[in-house]
C-alpha cells in the first residue's frame, strides 16, 4: 500500500491534540498519579481516531485501470499486469479479474508503463502513460495470439477520452507551473488558467493581496458564478481553507507544486461539502534524482513601465 505522505504530519498532530484532550480529562476526573499515554482507554481512542484519519486521507481517484481482450474482443482473465513508475522504478503486479478487467489505485500521478503477460498470447507494454492528479486513466490491451516471448509495444499517444470520470474542470500540469509567469507568486494565478474561474471578492478580484487588504493573504476562487465562500481546496488531500468562509491562508511555494486540478462541476460526491470552485492541489514527490529550485522575486515600481496615460503631456525625448 502506497502511503500518503501528509500522513506522519497529521499523526503528529493527531497526537498533540490527543494528549491536550487526555490531560484535562485526567484532571476532571482525577486520576491516579503516574496516568500516561499507555493506558488502555488513551491507546483505544488513538486507534479510534488514527484509523479514522487514514481512510479520510486514502482516495482511490488517482488510478490505472483497464480491461483485457484478445484480438476477437473476448476477455481474457487471469493476465499478469504489470505497472511501472518511470520517475522512481516503482513496480506494482496483479491479475486480472474475471471479466478481464485490472485496477492500480492509490498511485502517485507521474508517467507508467503497462505490461500485460499471458499464456497463449504476445506480451504486451504500453509506455508514455501519463496520470493526472485523481484521474482515472483507463488503459485497455487487447493481445495477440502468439508465443509470451514475442513482444509490443505500444506508445500512448493523443488526447484520453475519459469515460470513468463526467467532472468539468481542467489541470494545471507541472510544465505550466513551471514556466508560465505567476503573478505574485499565488497558486491563484493558476486555479483562473480554468475556464469560468475568476479570483474572488475577498482577494479583491485580484493576486496582489497586501496587509492592507480588508483579507489580507487571502485566497478564494469562484467557479462559474459560484460564490467565492463556496470553495474548497486540498493540499495533499488535506484541507487546506478555514472553516468559516473557505478562505486560503497558507498559500504553498510555486516551486513546490507538482500540478493543479480545479473541478467546476459535476464532479463525484467525494469531493461534497461545497458547491464551488474544488481545488486540488499536489506537492512535488520524490524521485531517483536530486533536485531543486532557487528563485529571486522582487516587485517594484523602480522596473515598471510608465503609464501612458501618466506621462502623455510630458513631451517625447529626443532621439539618441
Amino acid at each position: 500500500m502506497i502511503r500518503d505522505p501528509e500522513l506522519p504530519r497529521a499523526k503528529a498532530r493527531v497526537y498533540t491534540l490527543l494528549e491536550h484532550w487526555h490531560r484535562k480529562i485526567s484532571i476532571a476526573a482525577q486520576p491516579q498519579r503516574g496516568a500516561t499515554m499507555t493506558s488502555p482507554a488513551f491507546r483505544i481512542l488513538t486507534s479510534l481516531v488514527l484509523s479514522s484519519a487514514w481512510l479520510l486521507a486514502q482516495t482511490t481517484s488517482t488510478e490505472v485501470l483497464g480491461t483485457i481482450s484478445d484480438s476477437s474482443g473476448a476477455i481474457v482473465p487471469g493476465a499478469k499486469v504489470t505497472l511501472v513508475r518511470t520517475q522512481t522504478g516503482e513496480k506494482r503486479t496483479i491479475v486480472s479479474d474475471t471479466n478481464g478487467n485490472y485496477s492500480f489505485p492509490l498511485i502517485e500521478i507521474g508517467d507508467y508503463t503497462v505490461s500485460v503477460e499471458m499464456q497463449g498470447f504476445k506480451s504486451q507494454t504500453t509506455t508514455g502513460v501519463h496520470v493526472e492528479y485523481q484521474q482515472k486513466a483507463r488503459v485497455n490491451v487487447q493481445l495477440d495470439v502468439g508465443r509470451a516471448t514475442e513482444r509490443i509495444e505500444v506508445v500512448a499517444t493523443g488526447v484520453e477520452l475519459r469515460t470513468d470520470d463526467a467532472s468539468l474542470g481542467s489541470t494545471i500540469d507541472h510544465t505550466r507551473v513551471v514556466e508560465l509567469p505567476i503573478l505574485n507568486r499565488n497558486f491563484a494565478s493558476l486555479v483562473v488558467l480554468t475556464p469560468g474561474v475568476q479570483f474572488g471578492t475577498r482577494m479583491g478580484l485580484s493576486p496582489l493581496s497586501t496587509a492592507s487588504s480588508f483579507f489580507p493573504g487571502a485566497t478564494q476562487v469562484s467557479a462559474n458564478g459560484q460564490r467565492d465562500a463556496n470553495q474548497r481546496v486540498t493540499l495533499d488531500r488535506v484541507i487546506a481553507s478555514e472553516p468559516l468562509v473557505n478562505t486560503v491562508y497558507f498559500n504553498p511555494s510555486i516551486d513546490a507544486i507538482e500540478e493543479v486540478k480545479v473541478h467546476t462541476g459535476s464532479y463525484s460526491a467525494e469531493y461534497g461539502m461545497n458547491n464551488g470552485a474544488n481545488v486540488q492541489i499536489a506537492l512535488k514527490f520524490g524521485t531517483n534524482e536530486f533536485h531543486g529550485a532557487l528563485f529571486e522575486f522582487l516587485r517594484n515600481d523602480g522596473v515598471d513601465a510608465r503609464d501612458y496615460f501618466l506621462n502623455f503631456q510630458v513631451p517625447p525625448a529626443p532621439p539618441l
